[in-house]
C-alpha cells in the first residue's frame, strides 16, 4: 500500500494505520522520493539522547533534499535551557553539504563538520559520532532497538524506541550516556517552506521500559482554552495527528487525544510543562504529565520555528525521560511571543 497523496505535508492528515517495515526502510528511498513533485521532498534521520540528572539533552539529525542534491546535518547538545541555540554546548550543523556524502547510502555517512552515522544492523543497531577537537566536544553513541519500528504515514515514516549507550564529551569533560530515545525516519513526502498559518503542534514520546513506549503528535485540546484557538486554524479536525503505544509486546494505535495542555514561557514560547491524556485502540486510557528540563529553539525552516525539549514524563507512578518537540508557525510567534518592552520604543525629545 502507498500513500494516496504524497504532495500533502504529514501534519495535515490524521493517521492510525501501521505498515510492515523492511530492512530497506533504514536506507535511502530514491524511487519514493522521485515520485514526489517539488524540491521540498525530504528524507530524514533523527536520533536523540539525554542525561537527565545533568539536564543534558542532545539531538542528532540528518536531512536530505534529494532533488536539490544537498544534505543538512549535525549535532546539538544543550545543558538546561538556552535563549539562543548558539548558547548551547554544541550546535554544529552544515546546511548545504553536497549529497556526495551519501555515496555509501546510510551505511556510513560522514559530514564535513565531524558528524558521522552508521547503520550497523538495519532496524536494530546504529552508531552516531561527532568530533570537534578544537572545542573538546565528542559524541560516540550506539543505539539498539527495543521494539520494531512503528511504520505509518502511508509507509513513509517510522518511529522506534531505542536504548542509547556511550560517551558524550563536552569541553573536555566526559559524560557517560545510558538512556532511552524514540528515533524517527521520514521520506517520500513534501515539506513545504512557505508560511503556513497553523496552530502549534507537538511530537511527544517516552520510553518507560521495553514494555511501555509511546509517541504522539497532537495539538492542545479545545477544553484547555489554548491562547491561539480563535486566531489560528488547526491543521487537522481534532487534536490528534498521529500516535501509537508499544505495550507488552504489541503495537497499538492511539485513537483519540482527550486532553492536551501546554504551559509555555511567553518570552521564549518554550514549553515548560504539559498534560496529555489519550485512549488507545483497545480502549485503555493514559494520563501523563510532563515537565521540561532542557531545550531551545531551532529554525530548521526559515518561516517557522520549533522548540526542542527534554521532558520528564510521569505515567501511573512510572517516571522516564523523552522528547517534547513543538512546531510553531510564523503567525503563532508573531501573535503570541512577548516582545521586550525596550525594543521598538522611540524616545521623544
Amino acid at each position: 500500500m502507498t500513500v494516496e497523496n504524497r504532495q500533502t505535508p504529514w501534519w495535515e492528515s490524521k493517521d492510525s494505520i501501521f505498515f510492515e517495515p523492511t530492512a530497506a526502510d533504514d536506507f535511502l528511498h530514491p524511487d519514493a522520493n522521485a515520485r514526489v513533485e517539488g524540491d521540498s521532498v525530504s528524507e530524514t534521520q533523527y536520533f536523540g539522547f539525554n542525561i537527565p540528572d545533568k539536564r543534558i539533552y542532545g539531538l542528532l539529525y540528518l536531512w536530505h533534499h534529494p532533488k536539490l542534491g544537498v544534505v543538512l546535518g549535525g549535532a546539538w547538545v544543550t545543558q538546561g535551557f538556552v535563549r539562543h541555540n548558539l548558547q548551547s554546548q554544541v550546535f554544529d550543523f552544515v546546511t548545504y553539504e553536497n549529497d556526495r556524502c551519501l555515496a555509501q547510502d546510510l551505511h556510513d555517512v560522514r559530514l564535513s563538520n565531524g558528524y558521522r552515522t552508521n547503520v550497523i544492523e538495519p532496524l536494530k543497531r546504529h552508531r552516531v559520532r561527532y568530533a570537534d577537537d578544537r572545542r573538546g566536544n565528542h559524541i560516540d553513541l550506539e543505539f539498539e532497538a527495543l521494539m520494531p519500528p512503528a511504520l505509518t504515514k502511508g509507509g513513509l515514516h517510522f518511529e522506534q524506541g531505542m536504548r542509547a549507550v556511550g560517551t558524550v564529551t563536552l569541553a573536555g569533560e566526559a559524560h557517560s550516556v545510558d538512556c532511552f530515545n524514540v528515533r524517527d525516519r521520514s521520506w517520500g513526502a513534501v515539506r513545504p517552506e512557505h508560511i503556513q498559518p497553523f496552530a502549534p503542534f507537538t511530537w511527544m514520546n517516552c520510553v518507560f521500559g521495553d514494555d511501555l513506549i509511546f509517541a504522539c503528535t497532537a495539538l492542545d485540546t479545545p477544553d484547555t482554552n489554548p491562547e491561539w484557538e480563535d486566531t489560528l486554524p488547526r491543521p487537522v479536525e481534532d487534536s490528534l495527528i498521529n500516535g501509537w503505544v508499544w505495550r507488552d509486546g504489541e503495537l497499538v494505535a492511539i485513537t483519540s487525544v482527550t486532553r492536551k495542555l501546554t504551559r509555555r514561557d511567553f518570552d521564549s514560547l518554550l514549553p515548560m510543562s504539559a498534560e496529555l491524556a489519550f485512549v488507545d485502540a483497545h480502549g485503555r486510557e493514559y494520563n501523563l504529565s510532563a515537565q521540561t528540563l532542557a531545550g531551545g529553539n531551532w529554525r530548521t525552516w526559515q518561516n517557522f520555528d520549533a522548540a526542542y525539549c527534554l521532558a520528564r514524563w510521569e505515567l501511573d507512578g512510572r517516571v522516564s525521560y523523552g522528547d517534547f518537540q513543538e512546531v510553531q508557525g510564523a503567525d503563532y510567534i508573531r501573535h503570541f511571543m512577548r516582545r521586550p518592552p525596550q525594543l521598538g520604543s522611540v524616545s521623544q525629545t
